[in-house]
């Protein structure tokens, strides 16, 4: 199977295809359905282990952190010695740290098993360069927007499951009933999937993988806990410069060395500049809504609407699913306009859901309408971005140049909840709160502090809207043949 083959009249051909989208698009929705089950388990956790809220979000964090370091290396990696190999290799860790995350005896060793689980974030450029090594050219910004549409369902599941089994059946059963199911889909991997013939014939670039990787760790930790710390602290500091100083120095390693992990000249592309532009910008606008919308629903009025765990885990549920449905047709328009009008049709969404959430936000059915224009601006977001990168890269440089989308996209998951936190813990103030001792005066985030995340959101949405507008028309766009031609299926 290669992406020279067309799927007309080969019905096995077809059968092996969806197999392998399946597999991808199943694995995705595990990986992210463990980072949002989360969410609903750490008050018990935090509880069972005696543990303080700081380092019980640390089973959050080290999971992001761990993923987003290791989403380059893992994209070279198997640019240079097979993206299947390395997929089964990233899953393979990750379903057997689900048996020892239910298996963990404290705090430290749970900590340390999320952070195996990790690695199951850094098989997603692998993912992406499967598709386009493998798959006609026609299918693979549909096959993309499958991806996206299970990384949608995989969030909104896991918040509204991860609820419900730890109410009824304690928090390790988040992770064992999931460990089984994990175990069998490397297993139809490692049987089902077909490697990718194309190599990247080169050395391994290990300082630059270093650099790159202690730059990542350096700014990832720097921001999960500059809150914590403080963001004028000396640790806060000395990360974010220690971060800049190997980034710098990644810089110079890769423009002197004879086989770099990067291709830098890439980012001379404008359409790719732009194109990792916006997915930082969509990244951190989808964070900063998934912060603070449930923070909305949870706390007590006169803050909030005063749902339950489940009740919240209901109305964001829509939104996850909605882009089931869209990432797939956001695909089919990439290959029809070209993966620059999808693009700004899902950044001018996102925008508009913010000033939605700013103008209605008074009763949850606001807040779940409002949360479908973000859901269709992430679906068809991730699934224009995706397409543009994976047409715009050269194929030795797929898994790594992915890998480098995602991270980007990725750098949402600390610096959204960061710009949250800022908002939500600044802005504050005492309210009534009914206790069976009486009434408690508790501080509680004001409406001036949701109004200013979802303004900040705004403008962060709206970087987004131009640097896609910017981004060459027809990329990504599949060519129609002419007259007795058969269909194009290079990139």
């Amino acid at each position: 199977m290669n992406s020279d083959s067309t799927d007309s009249g080969g019905t096995p051909q077809k059968v092996a295809l969806n197999f392998t989208i399946g597999i991808l698009a199943f694995a995705m929705f595990l990986v992210i359905y463990t980072q949002g089950v989360m969410a609903p388990v750490l008050p018990t956790l935090q509880a069972e282990f005696a543990t303080t809220e700081t380092w019980a979000a640390w089973t959050i964090t080290i999971y992001s952190v761990v993923g987003i370091v290791a989403l380059p290396i893992f994209g070279k990696l198997g640019d240079m010695y097979g993206k299947k190999k390395f997929f089964v290799i990233g899953m393979g860790i990750y379903a057997f740290s689900l048996v020892l995350s239910a298996l963990a005896w404290n705090l430290s060793s749970f900590i340390l098993f999320r952070a195996l689980s990790g690695l199951g974030l850094a098989t997603f450029p692998l993912s992406y360069g499967l598709i386009r090594d493998e798959f006609p050219a026609q299918r693979i910004a549909p096959s993309l927007g499958i991806l996206t549409g299970a990384v949608g369902v995989g969030a909104a599941l896991g918040v509204l499951a991860g609820g419900v089994l730890t109410q009824f059946y304690g928090w390790r059963s988040c992770f064992s009933t999931l460990a089984p199911i994990a175990i069998a889909l490397v297993l139809l991997a490692v049987y089902k999937l077909e490697e990718s013939s194309l190599r990247a014939h080169e050395k391994l670039d290990l300082a630059g993988a270093a650099a790159i990787s202690i730059a990542l760790l350096s700014f990832l930790v720097a921001m999960s806990q500059g809150g914590i710390w403080g963001w004028i602290s000396a640790y806060t500091i000395g990360l974010l410069i220690v971060s800049l100083i190997f980034s710098v120095l990644f810089v110079a390693i890769e423009l002197r060395v004879t086989d770099p992990m990067l291709q830098l000249k890439i980012f001379r592309s404008r359409t790719i500049f732009c194109t990792l532009i916006t997915a930082v910008t969509v990244g951190i606008s989808t964070y900063t809504m998934l912060q603070v919308v449930p923070y909305a629903l949870r706390y007590p009025a006169p803050v909030g609407l005063g749902l339950n765990s489940l009740e919240t885990g209901v109305v964001m549920f829509p939104g996850g699913l909605l882009i089931v449905f869209l990432g797939p047709l956001a695909g089919i328009l990439v290959n029809r306009w070209g993966g620059k009008t999808p693009l700004v049709i899902g950044t001018v969404a996102m925008a508009l859901g913010f000033v939605a959430f700013y103008m209605f936000n008074s009763t949850w059915l606001e807040i779940l309408l409002d949360k479908m224009f973000v859901s269709i601006g992430i679906a068809f977001s991730y699934s224009a971005m995706a397409a543009i990168i994976v047409h715009s890269l050269p194929r030795s440089q797929t898994g790594v140049g992915s890998g480098v989308y995602t991270v980007m996209r990725s750098l949402g998951n600390v610096i959204g909840p960061t710009i949250s936190a800022a908002f939500l813990l600044t802005y504050r103030a005492p309210i009534p709160i009914s206790t069976p001792r009486g009434i408690s005066m508790v501080s509680f985030p004001t409406q001036a502090a949701f109004d200013y995340v979802y303004l900040a959101s705004l403008g962060i949405a709206l970087i987004g809207v131009v640097a896609s507008l910017l981004i060459r028309g027809d990329v990504a766009k599949i060519k129609q043949p002419v007259k007795g031609e058969t269909t194009a299926t290079t990139a």
